[in-house]
C-alpha cells in the first residue's frame, strides 16, 4: 500500500511555533500555578453576576441574592428530578416480594420468575436501593454470598400506595 502525504495549505514558522509555546505555558500557569480552573466557588459567583448583568441589561429588577436563589432552586429541582424513580413492573414485583421479609439476590429473581444476571441486577434492584426503597442487610460488604435485600420505610410506603 502506497501512503502519499499531502503538504498543508500553510506553513509553520518558528515565531508561530513560540507563540504556540507562550500560549501552552500561559495557559498551563493560569490553570495549575494560580487554581484557576480549581476555584469552583469563584466561577459560581462570577456566572451568578453574568446572569444578574444580563437580566439588568434586560431591565430585570432581581437582585443579586434573587438571582442566585433561583439559580440554587433550579439546581436542586434538578438533582431532585434526576434521582427520582419510575417504577417498572418488575421493581413493584421486588417490593411486593420483600414485603414478607429479607431475601437474598437469587431468592428474590425466582420469586419475581426472572434470571439473576448482572444486568438484571442493575435494571431491577440498584434503582431501588438508590432510591432508598431497599437496603442490604450487610450494607458494608455489597458483594457478600450471605447479602440479603429488605424494604425500607420508603419502600413499605410505596407498596401501600
Amino acid at each position: 500500500m502506497n501512503v502519499q502525504f499531502k503538504t498543508p495549505p500553510y506553513t509553520l514558522t518558528e515565531k508561530a511555533a513560540d507563540y504556540l509555546v507562550k500560549i501552552a505555558e500561559t495557559v498551563t500557569r493560569l490553570e495549575f500555578g494560580t487554581g484557576f480552573k480549581h476555584d469552583l466557588k469563584l466561577h459560581r459567583k462570577n456566572r451568578v453576576r453574568t446572569i444578574h448583568s444580563s437580566l439588568a441589561i434586560e431591565g430585570n429588577s432581581l437582585s443579586l441574592d434573587a438571582v442566585t436563589a433561583v439559580i440554587q432552586e433550579q439546581h436542586q429541582v434538578k438533582h431532585q428530578e434526576k434521582h427520582q424513580v419510575e417504577l417498572g413492573d418488575m421493581q413493584v414485583a421486588v417490593l411486593n416480594v420483600l414485603e414478607n421479609g429479607t431475601l437474598s439476590r437469587k431468592e428474590i429473581f425466582a420469586a419475581i420468575g426472572m434470571s439473576g444476571d448482572h444486568r438484571a441486577f442493575k435494571r431491577t434492584i440498584e434503582p431501588l436501593l438508590i432510591a432508598g426503597h431497599v437496603e442490604m442487610t450487610i450494607p458494608d460488604k455489597p458483594n457478600s454470598k450471605l447479602q440479603k435485600y429488605r424494604l425500607t420505610p420508603k419502600g413499605k410506603a410505596t407498596i401501600r400506595q
